[in-house]
């Protein structure tokens, strides 16, 4: 009989908790659709925002050949609870609604409109960073596992790196909550509302089109290789030790980007030589806006510039390096935030149609970006996860996906003293690749690498 009793007052108290749920779910919608200024209805009752002026680019590009897709990842201590993370992601998804959103084409530009569902967490079972298809029905971003690793993969209209990073790590503060662990030291707080800082246009609200860029039209050498199946994608994770790169790079009185892109530099340019290619070797650098506007925007918000190879010998290229990253001012920042706004603003431009639009986009992408560098090079930097759960993570991970026209692709991200070079390569040739890391470790830098490449 007691035990009966017992049953179901824990009955009771799971429904006491899924209706408070439920209740609290229901309020928080509510007052989100009431405060954000970004939402509009639709006849659906749908809420809908508009795409910041980085985003608006990548609907029209992306094909099988760019996908504009990218990956950050956490590797745990443990292996991964399904049923958490599920819970987490539903979490996570009610308080940021902003990126529980399907892409639609409107009659002049494309925007958000948010779904009825969320996303399913799914095991990870194919290639890295596949396309996501344009369905106004289907989620822009992936929650994934695989044994010990929660794997977050996100189309770039939606975030950068930088604004990803922290989406991931609102996720992993969900995860471990519902494992138990809590309170969390953190100024996310799961049951808050969105805020309109989170989701703003950081370019359109720090544009001020008094200054412009000048673009760099200068042409690039291009990787070559033999190239994969567009469903395919190699994957490259060098994990090493970041004070361990730090101690070399002072040693030659640089920063670790600088050091990096040195010898990513020179990997390339050994390649270079043998094809006899003059266009020199330029790296695409995304610069986070975010400290230097003071933006806490979950979206995209970087300028890009391009890092050019002035030196063959290891110390001329890294003083020449130090000085290009030291001209990248706030102010020459602000000159490519104008420029991008300014073409979005124009009359003209806002009443052709979205179908001419894009056309016209996809041009411009080919003309002056596509061959404009070799190689991207995208330092997400260091993660600084909350105490409580930073002993549970080993390392992150962020790679880009496919692109057009660079053969690979590099990035990085640091948690805890791990510092992981992620290297994304559409091509079955590996020397460049090999290459660099071989560099790298003839300083003395240890690194552990994996890759899904398969012999």
């Amino acid at each position: 009989m007691k035990g009966n009793i017992v049953k179901i007052e824990e009955k009771i108290h799971k429904e006491k908790v899924k209706s408070e749920h439920l209740a609290s779910s229901t309020r928080k919608k509510n007052q989100v659709r009431a405060i954000q200024q970004n939402y509009s209805d639709n006849d659906n009752d749908a809420k809908w925002w508009r795409l910041d002026n980085a985003a608006l680019l990548f609907p029209a590009v992306t094909s099988k050949k760019v996908t504009n897709v990218f990956r950050l990842a956490a590797n745990l201590k443990e292996p991964v609870d399904k049923d958490a993370l599920q819970r987490a992601s539903d979490k996570l998804f009610e308080r940021l609604p902003a990126l529980n959103v399907g892409l639609r084409n409107g009659l002049f530009w494309s925007y958000f409109e948010e779904l009825p569902y969320m996303p399913q967490v799914k095991e990870e079972r194919s290639y890295p960073m596949q396309q996501f298809k344009k369905n106004r029905k289907k989620h822009l971003l992936r929650i994934m596992y695989y044994k010990n690793k929660i794997i977050l993969e996100i189309f770039h209209s939606i975030a950068d790196g930088v604004g990803a990073s922290k989406i991931l790590t609102y996720l992993l503060i969900a995860y471990f909550m519902e494992l138990g662990i809590k309170p969390i030291s953190t100024d996310f707080d799961l049951n808050d509302f969105q805020k309109e800082e989170e989701i703003e246009d950081s370019f359109s609200k720090y544009a001020d089109l008094k200054t412009f860029e000048k673009r760099d039209s200068e042409k690039a050498y291009q990787i070559k290789g033999s190239p994969l199946p567009y469903d395919k994608l190699y994957e490259y994770l060098a994990f090493t030790s970041i004070s361990q790169i730090k101690e070399v790079a002072k040693k030659y009185n640089a920063g670790m980007t600088e050091f990096l892109i040195a010898n990513l530099m020179l990997a390339i340019y050994s390649e270079k030589q043998v094809y006899g290619d003059k266009k020199p070797v330029k790296i695409n650098l995304p610069i986070d806006l975010r400290r230097r506007f003071e933006s806490q925007t979950l979206r995209n918000f970087v300028s890009i510039k391009y890092l050019k190879m002035n030196a063959i010998d290891f110390e001329e290229l890294l003083i020449d390096l130090k000085k290009q990253i030291a001209e990248i001012s706030t102010e020459s920042c602000l000159k490519s935030i104008n420029t991008n706004v300014k073409i979005q603003k124009v009359f003209y431009v806002k009443i052709v149609p979205l179908v001419i639009k894009n056309i016209l986009m996809r041009l411009s992408y080919s003309w002056f970006a596509e061959n404009s560098f070799s190689c991207p090079f995208s330092n997400i930097g260091y993660i600084n996860l909350p105490v409580e759960i930073k002993d549970k993570v080993k390392s992150l991970e962020f790679t880009n996906g496919r692109n057009k026209t660079n053969a690979i692709s590099v990035g990085c991200i640091g948690c805890n003293d791990t510092l992981t070079i992620g290297i994304s390569s559409k091509i079955k040739e590996q020397s460049i690749i090999t290459n660099f890391l071989k560099r790298l470790t003839s300083f003395g830098i240890k690194i552990e690498l994996s890759t899904n490449k398969r012999v």
